[in-house]
């Protein structure tokens, strides 16, 4: 199941989101930065659109079960912090990514633990 782009707009920069339930690929021609609410059941992948400067995305564990059903992001190209892949594998974990054109770099993560 999908949840169709939710689209928002702060301090003039345009936030899109999206809700999945299974595997899913960024789409590469949606403008702005978005933010992907998993919503899995098993674990399935991301895959991040092609590298383009200043690009930033979100993905997040809304189920709160990516300890058991990880949530892994893989880049088109590029790297992810030099490395080929990241594992979101806490519960209710989070993580943004920023692309400098050609390489995602982690910016920001929530370990899913609320203080």
């Amino acid at each position: 199941m999908t949840t169709p782009f939710q689209k928002a707009y702060f301090g003039g920069q345009s936030v899109q989101s999206v809700t999945k339930t299974g595997a899913y690929t960024c789409d590469s021609s949606a403008q702005g930065d978005y933010v992907v609410l998993c919503n899995f059941s098993a674990a399935h992948a991301v895959t991040l659109p092609p590298a383009t400067s200043g690009r930033v995305i979100k993905v997040k564990d809304i189920a709160g079960n990516a300890a058991t059903d990880n949530i892994t992001i893989t880049p088109a190209s590029g790297t992810i912090d030099g490395a080929s892949t990241y594992v979101l594998n806490l519960n209710h974990a989070g993580v943004e990514l920023t692309c400098d054109g050609t390489n995602w770099w982690v910016t920001a993560e929530y370990n899913g633990t609320v203080i």
